[in-house]
């Protein structure tokens, strides 16, 4: 009936200027008078619906306290009803169960709201494993960032595609947040789209126009990881906001990479392509470095477009295996430095090599040195001895043995030694491990994915966005915050679950401490009744908040009543409802600082 009358009789045509403070406030009532205290009966006359009492006549709560679902997914009924009790029977040690509601929730700042305590109190216990991979049975434990991905190398071979050299074993596909560094423009959007239906490791019945757009994806992977050692990252990741309103700074370039080490992208394209930058400088494309916006690296000059030499044409990478040994401590300590007297070292990835791991390079052979190896007066970065005194640095024979430290295997897989987090490479893939909650590596990926968001099946920030959401998706960050749906096709993620601050304009207030002593046994199922409607899960999946299934049943009027609007206790307007529900703003608050 209200709704109905306000679109009748709508109440802004009462107070075309708004409603003046001297309309509720009035003055010159002597002393003693409270010049904030509002009668009802002054509340009474601009309201559609108008009543006598709250106990009498006062409209009915429609689904009070829940307009929307909560922004954090929790589910009551199933961890009331399934998780707790499973936990609490195994007798954990190191896991905490909750027993009574204020183990997860309190009382926040006014003590009007109840707050959720922080993940580290409550859930972390139980769920950080899930986090960090330790509960992963299959897949890698961390999210691929840069991938090498596998081709049909004999079939490319015999069809003599320019591809370069590539190795043999690359087995992996190109991850969505690769396609979406390599998908800047509108050309490379073409380009994945083109080969998206193709087998890349089966190309013998592809076509000749299919085997080049395959040839030309292979030079966008080596320029994309060429491009990420030699040019400034945030130049490479500018490209992501290109044509959006993705502001890509400094932070969030620092949070998007994770600040990876260079040295991590240099080793693997030493293992992986170590003609990489010979075969650079004779196919560049110089649209990876250069941009409308930004100019290329001073110490990076960019030679005009040449094609690749017939020699680089096709030189596949063998995969090697590197043999581990046990040596003495004295052996570790004078080999660390490439040495062609056959002695052994360890390179600065941990591996225990022998000999120089540089051969000597004929004249004629493509450079396979990076640009910070070319230099002529490099100095050497150890002082190994040479040659002739490798006899002389070699320990006694009498010497101690081996210590703990040098002869522990050092084949330990890189996955389980980046075990509080981080960078590190698997097979052709270079993955970042999460480090535990609130992943910054995560959350700036699934922000950044989310507001590029279009809801298409061909749309590369979309699919990034459904890797990192998925059911099974490293670091499970959604199976717990909510994902919302906007107008502009983007996606929000509830980091936060609602607080008084989210509150704030909300026209209706209610106190929860004052209300602790008289909840009695039941405590806050007294008004908080639990619901046994199924669906709860499947409403986040809508991506709507305001189409939801709540675990509580909505509170009635009639618990209110019992006690307020019976002589009992207040029931005033302004008890439970606030006029100034987006603040008050005073000229003073609104003037604009002058210009010149």
């Amino acid at each position: 009936t209200a709704r109905l009358r306000d679109l009748i009789f709508p109440i802004e045509t009462a107070f075309p200027d708004a409603v003046f403070c001297a309309t509720c406030h009035q003055e010159h009532q002597g002393k003693s008078f409270d010049l904030t205290k509002v009668s009802n009966a002054r509340c009474h006359p601009c309201h559609a619906v108008q009543f006598n009492s709250f106990a009498t006549n006062h409209p009915k709560f429609d689904s009070y306290p829940f307009r929307r679902r909560t922004r954090i997914n929790f589910d009551h009924a199933s961890h009331f009803g399934k998780h707790f009790p499973e936990t609490r029977a195994k007798k954990t040690p190191r896991r905490t169960v909750p027993d009574i509601c204020g183990n997860c929730h309190t009382t926040e700042a006014g003590k009007r709201h109840m707050g959720v305590k922080p993940f580290a109190d409550i859930c972390a216990s139980c769920h950080i494993d899930q986090i960090v991979g330790a509960e992963r049975a299959t897949g890698p434990k961390g999210i691929a960032l840069l991938t090498l991905p596998g081709l049909d190398v004999e079939t490319l071979k015999q069809k003599k595609a320019e591809i370069g050299e590539w190795p043999e074993h690359a087995e992996g596909e190109i991850t969505p947040l690769m396609k979406l560094l390599i998908g800047w423009d509108t050309e490379r959007r073409q380009l994945l789209d083109s080969v998206a239906g193709l087998d890349l490791l089966d190309l013998t019945e592809a076509t000749d126009e299919q085997i080049k757009l395959v040839e030309k994806l292979a030079w966008e992977v080596k320029h994309l990881l060429y491009a990420l050692i030699t040019a400034r990252t945030s130049d490479v990741l500018k490209r992501l906001g290109a044509g959006s309103d993705a502001r890509i700074d400094a932070s969030l370039v620092a949070d998007l990479t994770a600040n990876i080490p260079r040295d991590v992208l240099t080793g693997a394209q030493r293992d992986w392509l170590p003609g990489l930058f010979g075969e650079i400088d004779r196919n560049r494309f110089d649209a990876w470095i250069r941009s409308s916006d930004a100019a290329p690296h001073p110490a990076q000059p960019l030679p005009g477009t040449r094609r690749p030499a017939k020699a680089l044409l096709f030189a596949p990478v063998q995969k090697r295996s590197t043999p581990v040994r046990q040596v003495r401590q004295g052996e570790l300590a004078q080999n660390t430095a490439p040495d062609p007297s056959g002695s052994w070292r360890i390179d600065p990835f941990g591996r225990l090599l022998k000999g120089n791991s540089q051969p000597e390079r004929d004249e004629e052979a493509p450079d396979t040195q990076s640009p910070d190896a070319r230099s002529s007066d490099a100095q050497p970065e150890s002082d190994a001895p040479a040659p002739a005194d490798a006899e002389k640095a070699k320990p006694a024979a009498n010497s101690p043995g081996p210590s703990d430290a040098a002869t522990a295997k050092l084949a330990l897989d890189a996955e389980s030694w980046a075990e509080t987090g981080g960078w590190y490479r698997r097979d052709y893939a270079i993955l970042y491990k999460p480090s535990g909650h609130a992943d910054r590596f995560l959350r700036a990926w699934l922000e950044l994915t989310a507001g590029l968001f279009r809801d298409t099946d061909t749309d590369l920030a979309a699919l990034a966005f459904k890797q990192l959401t998925a059911k099974d998706a490293q670091g499970q960050c959604t199976k717990c915050h909510s994902v919302d749906a906007t107008g502009k096709q983007s996606r929000v993620v509830n980091w936060r679950a609602s607080s008084a601050a989210t509150r704030e304009s909300l026209l209706t207030r209610f106190d929860h401490v004052p209300h602790f002593g008289i909840a009695g046994e039941k405590g806050c199922l007294a008004c908080h009744e639990t619901s046994k409607a199924k669906g709860y899960q499947d409403s986040y999946k809508a991506r709507d908040p305001y189409k939801f299934v709540a675990n509580f049943k909505p509170v009635d009027r009639e618990k209110c009543t019992s006690c307020h609007g019976r002589k009992q206790a207040r029931d005033d307007c302004l008890l439970c409802h606030k006029y100034h529900a987006f603040g008050v703003v005073t000229p003073i608050t609104a003037t604009k600082v002058p210009g010149k």
